[in-house]
């Protein structure tokens, strides 16, 4: 036996045997690691549609309508499958909202006067109005978080109520008669899903998802007569933040509590644009005045300074938000680009006559590979597909329940992790086989999903947990507990010196044991 299958076999021993309580022995650390994911309201998924309303976006919002018979398809396809095998069906629950929160217009005023002061005297929406400033001579931005062009030529209304109107500035919205919130539930028979050629529901079709389908082509017809300001991060936030009540938010009195979203479910927002998110703080002293043209306007080039000095929001921000919420995540990002050999390229698509307005969406990629980086499931796609049915099938699938764990820390081998099933009883219901590509679960890279590399595949610890769809599936109700030693330190160890730094004592305490093929490993006793 190896020395290193000689240390690492009682530790093994000892997690298949004291359902993983560890204490330290003497110097020698043991770092236990665990994550819980009860499926009782996997099953369930709340999502959240953030639509561009500017001008042009009128095509795009039309092909998310036209194409959504294929997202129902797919939600049909994974039904039928889940019945097959005897899981219960999967219920999901659909909101809408727009990019508008408020645009910063320039004024054609100045900073001036005793006290210094912005005079609007011509603002986009009467009455005239002054703020304080305090740079003499700066130019004097009109702050509008109200519709003001509903009727002129080139905007279309779709849902847009008026001008004098607020923004939805996260507010769920829909058309007159229709709920804010779409109710997926488990009770429609799926089984009955068919279309015509025209897209339209067939007459054996339920008749509640039926009306659901309609509803839904409705309510993203958000029109095009919105903020051309686009922030489609900070609607996002806006909306969960009112949706959950925080800070003072709420969503409209006709949206309850209990509607969006639920306890424990997990959660998929779909971006929708052609311009980049521009998300900024909403203060007519340092939010971006907007001026230029799509793809080389004032939010763009905000961009090209040093991150110190951009006012728009980091997007770190919003994928720590996200993350912070505590539930299974998914998103999908549709905007200018083009998938490429290495993944989605952001940039100028053709996308026909009546589609204009683009610019490259930088922040939406970045927020996208952040949150591929924290272990969610992303979907990137272009919006100048002249379909958005595969999209819309890749979306589908984010609403199932997950496939896979992120672990908090990562495991120190793959000889002393595992993967479990509890029942709703608390005991034990099964233990699945792994970690190999091979069996029921394994090592993957949190990056792309593939399995890590190693022998078997699978087997090189990472701090992503893949399950085979299938092999090792729990029921609603069910928890997954995956249980490991956790490496020591955190982020490993190359040599026997980084373990005496990291944890004390003296050099004869500590053994760094790096697995073949590895850059770092784990603390371990002994020298």
């Amino acid at each position: 036996m190896s020395r290193r299958a000689a240390i690492l076999a009682p530790l093994a021993a000892l997690l298949a045997c004291q359902d993983y309580r560890f204490n330290p022995v003497g110097r020698c650390t043991i770092q236990p690691g665990q994550v819980r994911l009860t499926l009782s309201s996997v099953t369930v998924a709340d999502i959240l549609f953030v639509i561009d309303d500017s001008a042009s976006m009128d095509p795009m919002q039309q092909n998310l309508a036209d194409n959504f018979k294929a997202f129902v398809a797919q939600l049909a396809a994974t039904q039928a499958d889940r019945k097959a095998r005897g899981l219960e069906a999967l219920e999901f629950h659909v909101a809408v909202t727009s990019s508008s929160v408020f645009v910063s217009r320039n004024s054609g005023a100045s900073c001036g006067g005793t006290p210094l002061a912005c005079n609007i005297t011509n603002p986009t929406i009467p009455p005239p109005y002054s703020y304080a400033c305090t740079t003499p001579g700066n130019p004097c931005g009109d702050l509008v978080d109200e519709f003001f062009d509903v009727g002129t030529a080139g905007c279309s209304q779709g849902l847009a109520p008026g001008n004098g109107v607020a923004f939805p500035a996260g507010d769920f919205v829909a058309r007159v008669g229709n709920p804010k919130v779409l109710h997926f539930a488990k009770t429609l028979d799926w089984s009955t899903w068919a279309t015509d050629a025209s897209g339209n529901p067939t007459a054996g079709v339920d008749p509640a998802l039926a009306a659901l389908y309609r509803q839904f082509r409705e309510n993203v017809a958000v029109g095009s007569c919105g903020s051309n300001e686009e922030q489609h991060f900070e609607a996002s936030r806006l909306a969960v933040k009112k949706a959950l009540r925080q800070d003072g938010l709420s969503q409209p009195a006709d949206v309850l509590p209990a509607d969006w979203p639920h306890e424990g479910a997990k959660l998929v927002v779909v971006w929708l644009g052609n311009e980049d998110d521009c998300s900024n703080p909403k203060d007519p002293l340092l939010s971006i005045m907007l001026s230029g043209t799509p793809g080389g306007d004032s939010c763009t080039t905000e961009q090209l300074k040093p991150a110190a000095q951009q006012v728009l929001v980091p997007v770190a921000d919003y994928a720590t938000f996200l993350q912070g919420l505590g539930r299974p995540l998914g998103a999908a990002f549709i905007y200018p680009g083009a998938q490429g050999a290495s993944g989605f390229v952001p940039g100028a698509c053709s996308c026909g006559a009546g589609c204009a307005g683009q610019g490259p969406g930088t922040r939406f990629q970045a927020l996208a590979a952040a949150l591929r980086g924290q272990g969610a499931s992303v979907v990137e796609a272009s919006i100048c597909d002249a379909s958005f049915a595969t999209t819309l099938q890749q979306i589908a699938d984010l609403v199932k329940p997950p496939e896979s764990l992120t672990l908090p820390t990562q495991p120190a081998a793959g000889e002393v992790a595992r993967l479990r099933i509890v029942g709703l009883d608390g005991k034990t219901a099964k233990v699945c086989a792994g970690p190999s590509s091979a069996q029921e679960w394994w090592f993957a890279d949190c990056a792309d999903g593939t399995p890590t590399p190693g022998t078997p595949p699978g087997s090189t610890p990472s701090a992503c947990v893949a399950i085979q769809k299938g092999g090792c599936e729990a029921n609603p109700g069910q928890t997954y507990v995956a249980e490991y030693l956790g490496r020591v330190p955190a982020d490993g160890c190359a040599v026997d010196a980084d373990c005496l730094a990291a944890l004390g004592g003296s050099a004869s305490d500590w053994h760094c044991d790096v697995a073949p093929g590895q850059s770092r490993g784990t603390c371990l006793c002994g020298p």
